[in-house]
């Protein structure tokens, strides 16, 4: 919760925790070669197939929101721990296309990543709660016939149907809950 975090805190350490979150969090996605496309207030945007493709891009973001949550549940005792309950870490999984590119204006350009995806992974994001990865019924059945391996270290439990804001059909998700 980033609202209470900010309010509990001076400025300068809210930038300072912030700043030792992400550099954590970027180290970790690196070490999996994906992309960060956007440090948004706590969220990171993140691809493994944009704008460098990978094939197993579903594993890859699977072993990282592992490591993400592993190197969390670290700095939650170093950084975090005097918030208490209700401070945590959700991620969510999906794929599809997406559009990658400069956006913005003349005198101001990001490079972005937009599309249904991007969208999409947002809204699993919020349905999922501290210590949680959420997964798109597609990413689950990629990753189960790519790395039947990876689903026998993380059990995922399906829920739903759920509707998501942008999609037309409710969706059945997958959640698994990362406990180290």
């Amino acid at each position: 919760d980033s609202t209470r975090f900010t309010r509990q805190f001076e400025a300068d350490e809210v930038i300072t925790r912030y700043n030792e979150f992400f550099t954590r969090m970027t180290e970790v996605v690196y070490k999996f070669e994906g992309t960060i496309f956007e440090l948004t207030g706590d969220e990171l945007l993140v691809a493994f197939s944009a704008p460098f493709d990978h094939e197993d891009a579903q594993v890859r973001a699977l072993q990282t929101a592992v490591a993400m949550h592993k190197e969390f549940n670290l700095l939650r005792k170093e950084l975090y721990e005097e918030l208490g309950a209700g401070f945590g870490m959700g991620i969510g999984i999906d794929q599809g296309n997406v559009v990658v590119g400069n956006v913005g204006a003349e005198t101001r350009m990001t490079f972005r990543m937009v599309g249904m995806a991007v969208n999409v992974a947002h809204r699993l994001v919020e349905k999922a709660a501290d210590r949680q990865i959420v997964v798109s019924e597609s990413v689950f059945q990629d990753i189960q016939q790519s790395a039947p391996d990876l689903l026998a270290e993380i059990t995922f439990a399906p829920f739903g149907p759920v509707t998501i804001k942008g999609r037309e059909e409710s969706q059945i998700l997958y959640r698994a809950e990362i406990s180290r």
